[in-house]
This record gives structure tokens, sequence and C-alpha cells, in this order.
């Protein structure tokens, strides 16, 4: 009877897993169907339409096809992300767009890094060569919003307003407290006196390295900072620097008083002033806008370019490990059946590699390193950097022909560490639990956690660590043509800013996306070419599941649960399963 009812529940549970996929494979296909349909209307814009750009929608480097992303109530409901090149394609459309007079930029929520902002910032400016305005109105500006803001003709703000520009501060959070409460004992083998990552789990604050390269790190960025809003407020560095320092803009009259803004008004006034700029009756319900988000929409298959020439751009975002890779992992099979399509291709003239990694597995890192050198052999190939692209992130890009960087990239961190942990106390102390084994010899269970590493393996971890370390500064060395002896000077772990590592020859160039295809375009010896992006989904079922797999939900749910605690679970997250060799950066906290 008992194995009828396992038989019975069984079956059930199979046939409804069939129905279930079967019902959402129908969905996909359907959907598929309904959105090139719609990719096909045409664009409707009336005259004088302003752009209205709000950010409330987070901004990726790249993210997987969302099947249900021309459908305007879900892609609303569930602020789905845009990818960062398609913003900036957007606003280089809305420059030539006649029908476009101007941008609005509604910048109370920013949830960008700034290397994101920086390149938007760009093509903003940009946009002012078409004479067009950009006009800036929120009720209060961070940081971050205020950086994009400054490029605007006029910048205005809700009477009781704030500007918070109060300089820059990075925090960083440390473990060890918690694991000595646990009686766990983590074990950390570096190569390279500041390749501080692990240092989050064995110290109470940063070594004397890792605050000197965090300061020069954070003063870098910080700089460039200051000096772009300096040259759009025409503003002075020095007294820049002094109205942050003194904390001066404390009121909304403040920043009109040091002249941060031009304007205090009420939002229905500058809705009034909008109106009128794009001829619409002041009774109406708002001025002439089309948003972002449905201006891309509504550009969707409108390149039309038929070029036989072809550049790919593949990207490498997220932690490399050996798991399945998506829009927040790397996967070194799926990022190098990429590669070795565009490589073995002939219509594709050159790749362009968009990094965007603190790197991660020092075994995934190299595969990968291995066809991007092999790509290399074949056609030009340009690397452009991100937020990140360091360590493991640095190594995938070192055999590059070009490496183009933002002066706020964080890059470098050529280095290895192996972080490996001894629960015996927290198993023996906390739960009561003890072990015992035998081995066939004293190396059979090489990396146990559950007990202390002995000499021996230390010794033998050093190793093959080193031994990686050497590896890394000699693909350092080869691909960027410095001595391996010079290499080590800049290497050692340190971190650095695409603008400090220009100088150390870690990149050719600073540079946006678009300057490295541009840099590809001229590499290839092309006039004109058809972007190709890769990796793609391959079907839409398997879009459908790629973009709503278990793990994506599963982390949706987290996020949407734990709010701002959600980077400290991730982080005690990777500490719980770090174990092994990585090349990895330090853990940096968010810029405040």
């Amino acid at each position: 009877m008992f194995a009828s009812m396992v038989g019975f529940i069984l079956g059930y549970i199979v046939i409804f897993t069939i129905m279930f996929f079967v019902v959402i494979g129908m969905v996909a296909f359907m959907t598929s169907k309904t959105m090139k349909k719609m990719s096909d209307k045409e664009v409707s814009l009336s005259e004088k339409t302003v752009l209205k750009i709000d950010f409330i929608q987070p901004i990726a480097d790249f993210t997987e096809d969302n099947p249900f992303v021309q459908f305007d109530f879900i892609s609303d409901e569930m602020n789905l992300p845009l990818t960062l090149k398609t913003v900036l394609d957007n606003i280089k459309r809305a420059k030539n767009d006649p029908k476009i007079i101007g941008i609005n930029l509604n910048l109370s929520i920013i949830p960008q890094n700034l290397t994101t902002l920086f390149e938007i910032r760009k093509a903003l400016v940009d946009f002012k060569k078409s004479k067009k305005f950009i006009y800036s109105y929120s009720d209060y500006y961070t940081k971050q919003g205020y950086f994009l803001a400054s490029v605007s003709d006029s910048i205005f703000m809700q009477p009781s307003g704030i500007v918070i520009f109060t300089g820059f501060a990075s925090e960083m959070m440390f473990f060890k407290g918690t694991f000595d409460k646990l009686n766990i004992e983590p074990k950390i083998i570096r190569a390279g006196k500041y390749k501080s990552a692990g240092e989050s789990f064995t110290e109470y604050k940063m070594s004397k390295e890792n605050l000197e390269q965090t300061s020069a790190l954070i003063n870098s960025i910080y700089g460039n900072f200051i000096n772009a809003i300096a040259e759009s407020r025409k503003i002075d560095t020095a007294t820049l620097r002094d109205i942050a320092k003194q904390y001066k803009v404390r009121i909304a009259k403040d920043a009109v008083t040091y002249k941060l803004v031009d304007r205090l008004i009420y939002k229905d006034q500058f809705e009034d002033m909008m109106k009128k700029l794009t001829g619409k009756d002041a009774k109406a319900s708002s001025a002439n806008y089309i948003t972002l988000a449905k201006y891309i929409r509504n550009s969707s298959g409108k390149e039309g370019n038929k070029s036989e020439n072809k550049i790919a751009l593949i990207y490498a975002v997220g932690t490399i490990g050996m798991a399945d890779g998506n829009g927040e992992s790397i996967s070194p099979e799926r990022l190098c059946e990429a590669i070795y399509k565009a490589r073995t291709d002939d219509k594709i003239k050159a790749i362009v590699i968009r990094i965007n990694s603190p790197g991660g597995s020092a075994l995934a890192s190299d595969i990968i390193w291995r066809e991007v050198y092999l790509a290399k052999k074949a056609k030009p190939v340009i690397v452009s950097m991100g937020s990140v692209a360091a360590s493991g992130g640095y190594y995938i890009a070192s055999p590059a022909d070009s490496i183009l960087a933002e002066a706020t990239t964080i890059t470098g961190s050529i280095g290895v560490f192996g972080m490996f942990v001894n629960m015996e106390n927290f198993w023996k102390n906390k739960l009561g639990i003890t072990h015992d084994r035998y081995r066939t010899g004293k190396y059979a269970d090489f990396g146990n956690p559950n007990r202390p590493m002995t000499m021996d393996e230390e010794e033998i971890m050093k190793y093959i660590i080193g031994d990686i370390y050497s590896t890394f500064k000699t693909h350092v060395s080869e691909g960027r043509k410095i001595s391996v002896d010079n290499v080590e000077l800049i290497a050692q772990g340190h971190v650095w800013t695409g603008e400090q590592a220009l100088k150390i020859r870690l990149v050719d160039k600073l540079g946006s996306l678009d300057d490295a295809i541009d840099v590809a375009k001229r590499m290839a010896k092309i006039s004109d070419y058809k972007l190709v992006i890769l990796p793609k989904s391959k079907s839409p079922f398997d879009k459908f599941f790629r973009y709503f797999g278990m793990s994506k939900i599963k982390t949706y749910l987290l996020k949407q649960s734990l709010g701002n605690d959600y980077d400290l679970y991730s982080r005690a997250k990777a500490a719980e399963e770090m174990n092994g060799i990585y090349m990895l950066m330090p853990y940096l906290a968010e810029i405040n």
C-alpha cells in the first residue's frame, strides 16, 4: 500500500511538472511572437516631446533577454533593468531626433554606481552639442544625483529640498568578531601584500596596506567627481572641495548661494514651465513627456544596419565561477562558447569584451583567459572595463590588443589568495559534535574544514598559490608588454582606478564602451558594421527560464525581504562558501 501511495505521488509530481513546462513553453513561444509584432510597430512621437529620464529602473551592463520586456505594465511593475548600452544609444538617438526638444532629469532616486554614471554623463554632455536643453528637477539630490544633474543647463529643486554635497566615504565590513564568537578559524594564504580580500574574515579593521590603497582609490575617484562638476558648473575645484569639507550646503537656500542649484521652485511650477516649452495648455495634466524606458521600447528593432561586417560585443559580468553563468555571474563554459563563436565567424571582424567583474575562481579565470588569448590570434580583441575589472576580471582582460577603462573603474588587484576555514571548535564547542577519521595517507583529506591545517599542508598551499601568482604576472607581462619585474612593482594585489592604471600601463586609454567599439572598428579597418551582442539565449523557452529561473526568483525575493540588509546576507553567504583559491579583489563597500 505504501509503495502504491509513493508511486501515485511521484506520478502526480511528474505529470504536473511536464504540464507546467509545456504551458510555460507555449507562453514563451507566444510571447516571442508578440514581441516581434510589437517591436515592428512605428515610433509615434508628437512634436516638442521631452525625454524624461528618472532612473527608477536600475541600469546594468548586461541582462538576460526578458521575454516580457515589451509589455509596459509588466516591465513597470517588475522594475526591469535597462542595459547601459541601450541607455547610451537612446540618448544619442534623442540628440538627433527632431521631435525631442530636450531632456528632463528627475534624479531623486539613483540606484547606480559612479562609473555607470560617468558614462551616462558623457552621453548627456554630447547631447548638449545639439543645442537642446537639459533641465533637472528633484526634491533632493544625492551625491550621485547631483553629479548627473550638474551637466544640466539649469538645476531646479524643491524649496525645502537639500543637496547632499559632503565628500566621499567608504566603509568595509569585517567578520572576525563573528567568527571568534562561533569558534571558527579562517586562514588566509595570499600572494601580494595588498591582496586584502580575505581581511574581511581575519581582521577587525583594514591593514596598513589596505588603508593605503583604499584612500588612494577614493581620492582618485573623488577628484574625477569634483573636476567634472567644476567644469560644468564653472566653479573652481578648490571652492567645491571646501563646500563639501565644511558641509556648507545645509539647507536649500545654501545650494543657491553656492551656485550648486539655479532656482528653488515647486514641482507644479516646474511642470508649468515644461508645459509651455512643449506647447501644452496650462490645464493639461502634464507636459509632453516620453519616459526613457518607453523611448527605448519604441526604438527596438529600428537600427536596420544590414552591413556584412560585424563587431561582436561580449559581456563578462559578475563574479567568475564554475557554475552556469547569468547576468550576475560568469560561467567559463558560456562565455568561452560566445568568444569561440565570435573568433571563428568570418563575418565578425573584431571582438569587444565588456568586463564588469571583481574576479573569482582562479581556475575559471584561466579557462576564460585561454579563449581570449586564442581570439586575439584570430582578430582584434578590445576590452572595455565597467565599474570594476579587477583580479580575475583583469586576468581575463590581459591578453587583449587594447584595454579601455573609465577614470573611476576599479582594476588591477593582480594577486591570488586562498581561504581555508577550520570548523572543528565550532562543531565541538557550539554544537557538541566531534569528528574522527581514518586516512590512507596524511594528505587524503587535504582541505578538510573539520580540522586545523597542518604546517605541511600550509606550505603546499603557499607553493600552489605562488605558482598561480607567477602565472598571473607572466600573462600580464606578455599581454601588456611589461617586464615581469615591473609587473611585480604594480601587482602585489594592489587595486587601482582606471586613471591610475593608465599611468602604469595596465590600460591603454580612458574611454567608454562606445569608445572601445570605435577602437575595434579602426583596428578591424572597416567603415561600417553591425553590432552583435553575445551571449544570446537560444530559444524563447530557454530565454524564459534563464530570466525567471529559481536562482533569480530566490535572489529577487531575498532582496525584497531584506532590503538594505541583503548586502550583509550576501557577504555572510560568501564567507560561508569561500574555501579555495581565488583571484578576487578586496571587498569595497559602496562609496557614500
